[in-house]
């Protein structure tokens, strides 16, 4: 965990790619319902990646953009978002400080699941308990869990990728 001010190129790039995830192809793949929440890669990105304040300031807003975009109660995703920054940036960093813990990664994803389902059950947006318990909760942090750890992945293997040092060209010829 560094001290940074700021956000990263990578972390720019991760965070438009997945709102643009989230908006056009995140409605056409939901699950009963259950729409996948691609904004859970790029924030853990960012808990990893930055400081406290940086990491729980960017999980706000970017829960308040979501809030937005979705029409639901206000306030909800920014809240479970920031949480889900700020346990990440507590308990999240791996052995070698290269990405997030997986098994921290899965909690963080039911935390943001139960604190969606609990507020949207508050809020009115949900008819009943078992509405929240299965497609909020239960359904919502399998999806996204999966969803979250294959980004994670798949930004870890680019982020290792190392380009050949004064090697041959592998071009043909």
């Amino acid at each position: 965990m560094s001290e940074d001010a700021g956000l990263s190129v990578a972390d720019w790039v991760t965070t438009i790619v997945c709102l643009l995830l989230q908006v056009l192809l995140a409605p056409h793949i939901a699950i009963a319902g259950t729409m996948p929440l691609f904004l859970l890669v790029p924030l853990f990105c960012v808990a990893v990646s930055s400081s406290m304040t940086v990491a729980v300031v960017f999980g706000f807003l970017l829960g308040f953009l979501y809030d937005l975009g979705t029409g639901e109660a206000m306030g909800v995703m920014s809240l479970a978002f920031t949480v889900a920054a700020a346990g990440v940036q507590l308990l999240g960093v791996d052995g070698d400080g290269a990405g997030v813990n997986p098994l921290v990664t899965i909690a963080a994803v039911v935390v943001v699941q139960l604190l969606q389902g609990i507020l949207l059950g508050i809020a009115g947006y949900a008819d009943s308990a078992g509405y929240i318990i299965v497609h909020c909760i239960l359904l919502g942090s399998l999806y996204n869990g999966i969803i979250t750890l294959a980004g994670m992945a798949l930004i870890r293997a680019i982020s290792n990728r190392k380009a050949p040092v004064n090697g041959p060209s592998r071009r043909l010829r």
